[in-house]
């Protein structure tokens, strides 16, 4: 929309952002990452630029206001602030208050106030005056567009859920973890309480979801045959259907080792694939090479859960 804009990319090793920065001045837009400008904010601040607007783009990811990059947004000198998030509310209304700290010091007035006057009424008691009067202060300042405001040419979405049944080799070494874990967990919170074996609880919960994945995640003994996992084999049966029907396929898991395991799979079989996952050098290439030569997009959910994909 604004070919004449110069615009400068901060990014590569330190000396040449370095580099970069001192020039910024001969640029009307700036794009960085979060995790460059933690490093970068001294010298943005030691250069005393007053920036006219500061935006965040996937701005959820300031919603923890004690993390590092949410002390680093706050701290950037700017006349306006603009915060775009497909996903302003993951866990709870608590989030809100960190972008909106950002966005407008003092609008809510102190994380303290914000949690005694909404989140905690709200979450505790699911207070309906408190929520009203939430949507009431922030409708004002949010600005939401839906798929079917912005894109109606789309048809709807349609969810199918298909259950998958535990392979015998599955059942077994679930019936047997399940004791296990059922045993410790019950031992733990007579010893510890609740509250302090949350973490052991969790533990327990992801080693039967890794169980449900393949069983050889919890038994390296077990070779990685689609055969042994009820849930791979239904992916795999799945993807074939859509690949014959010259369809393209994402398919997302929160296990990068999942993935391993129906790329292995699709490799034997001869169906490529592309990959976007925390050890990706190059998304753009993966990106490319899913919209022109491969059907099936295999994605972690980290990765690839956020993130334009132009």
């Amino acid at each position: 929309y604004t070919p004449d804009a110069k615009v400068l990319v901060v990014d590569g090793t330190p000396p040449e952002r370095k580099a970069k920065i001192d020039t910024m001045h001969e640029y009307d837009l700036i794009l960085t990452s979060y995790s460059l400008m933690q490093r970068d904010l001294p010298q943005y601040l030691e250069s005393k630029t007053m920036f006219s607007v500061c935006v965040l783009d996937e701005a959820h990811f300031i919603k923890n206001a004690v993390t590092q990059t949410a002390l680093t947004m706050k701290a950037i000198p700017s006349r306006f602030r603009l915060a775009l998030t497909g996903t302003p509310l993951e866990n709870g209304v608590h989030e809100l208050w960190s972008v909106f700290d950002f966005l407008m010091p003092g609008f809510f007035g102190t994380a303290r106030a914000f949690t005694a006057n909404y989140s905690r009424p709200i979450r505790e008691r699911n207070d309906q005056q408190a929520l009203e009067k939430l949507r009431r202060k922030l409708k004002p300042f949010m600005l939401r567009r839906t798929k079917e405001m912005m894109a109606s040419e789309l048809p709807p979405k349609i969810e199918q859920e298909i259950t998958c049944r535990l392979s015998p080799e599955q059942l077994v070494l679930y019936t047997r973890t399940l004791e296990q874990i059922r045993s410790d967990v019950t031992r733990l919170v007579e010893e510890q309480g609740f509250e302090k074996s949350k973490i052991e609880i969790l533990a327990a919960l992801t080693k039967l979801r890794r169980v449900c994945d393949h069983p050889s995640f919890l038994d390296p003994r077990l070779p990685g045959d689609p055969a042994l996992s009820g849930k791979l084999e239904g992916v795999l049966e799945f993807i074939y259907e859509a690949v014959r029907g010259n369809h393209k396929v994402l398919v997302f898991s929160q296990f990068t080792t999942m993935l391993d395991l129906v790329r292995n799979a699709l490799d034997k079989d001869g169906v490529d694939s592309a990959t976007i996952e925390g050890s990706t050098k190059d998304r753009a290439m993966e990106i490319a090479k899913f919209r022109s030569k491969v059907s099936v997009f295999l994605l972690s959910l980290k990765a690839g859960g956020t993130g334009r994909s132009e």
